[in-house]
C-alpha cells in the first residue's frame, strides 16, 4: 500500500523478465505506454472492490437549501452509514422515486425523518436541518496519492512516476501482470489470472472479516449453518 508507480511496472517487468524502464509515464515507447495503460485499467476496475481503505467519512454542512455537492472523489455511498451530528433523526437514503416525488408534490409530511436522494453529483435533502451536519461513508474513486502526501485519496489514474498506489500492492502487480501477459501473447496469461484471483479472493476474506450464518436458536447457539469466511 505504499508502492509508487515505477515501483508496480518495475515489479512488473522484473516478474515478466523483461527489462525495467528509467520512465513510464512520461515515456514514449510503445511498451512502456502500454504498460501505463493497464496500471490505469487495473486502478480503474480495483478501486471498485470493497476494500476498507478507500472508505472516507464525507460531512455536508446543511443549511436552508435543498441541494449540495458531494465530496470529490465520491464513488459510491456505503449503505445505511448516514447519521445527523446530535441528532438521533434517521436519515433514509436512498429515499425512493415513488416517495420523493410524493413529499415533493406535498402529499406526504416527512415526519422525524431525514429523505435523502442523490442526483449525479449533487445530494438533494428533502428537509435539510439547518445548522447541522450530515454525516456518511462513502467509497472514493480515488485509489492513488501525490508524493506530497502519500496517504491521502487524489487521483483516480497514475499521471506521475511517483505517484502512489493506496490499496495492496500485490494486488495490483498481479493483476497488470496478468494484463501484460496476455496482451504481449503469454500462453500461460490465464494461469497469472488465477492466482491474481486467488490472492484477490484472500484478500477481501480478510478485509471485510470473518462472516457466518448462524441460527438463532436450536442446536447449540452460534454453530454456523455454514463457514462463509474460509477460502474456497
Amino acid at each position: 500500500m505504499s508502492f509508487t508507480l515505477t515501483q508496480i511496472l518495475d515489479t512488473v517487468n522484473d516478474r515478466m523478465a523483461f527489462a525495467r524502464s528509467t520512465a513510464y509515464a512520461a515515456s514514449t515507447t510503445i511498451a512502456d505506454r502500454q504498460l501505463v495503460a493497464m496500471a490505469n485499467e487495473s486502478a480503474a476496475v480495483l478501486r471498485t472492490l470493497p476494500l476498507t481503505r478507500l472508505l472516507t467519512l464525507g460531512t455536508i454542512a446543511m443549511t436552508a437549501a435543498t441541494t449540495y455537492n458531494l465530496p470529490a472523489g465520491f464513488f459510491q455511498y456505503v449503505a445505511d452509514t448516514a447519521f445527523m451530528d446530535s441528532n438521533l433523526t434517521p436519515v433514509c437514503w436512498p429515499t425512493t422515486p415513488d416517495v420523493w416525488n410524493q413529499y415533493q408534490a406535498g402529499n406526504l409530511a416527512p415526519g422525524a425523518v431525514l429523505y435523502v436522494r442523490q442526483m449525479g453529483t449533487q445530494l438533494a435533502i428533502l428537509n435539510p436541518v439547518n445548522g447541522v451536519n450530515l454525516y456518511f461513508e462513502y467509497e472514493s474513486a480515488y485509489p492513488i496519492a501525490v508524493t506530497a502526501t502519500p496517504t491521502v485519496p487524489a487521483k483516480a489514474a497514475f499521471t506521475l512516476d511517483t505517484d502512489v498506489w493506496l490499496l495492496d500492492d500485490e494486488l495490483i502487480v498481479k493483476d497488470v501482470k496478468w494484463r501484460a501477459e496476455k496482451h504481449n501473447g503469454f500462453d500461460d496469461w490465464q494461469i497469472t489470472k488465477q492466482e491474481m484471483n486467488a490472492y484477490l479472493h484472500d484478500l477481501l476474506t480478510r478485509v471485510q472479516g470473518n462472516r457466518t450464518i448462524a441460527p438463532g436458536q436450536g442446536w447449540p447457539v452460534g454453530v454456523p449453518y455454514a463457514d462463509l469466511w474460509r477460502p474456497a
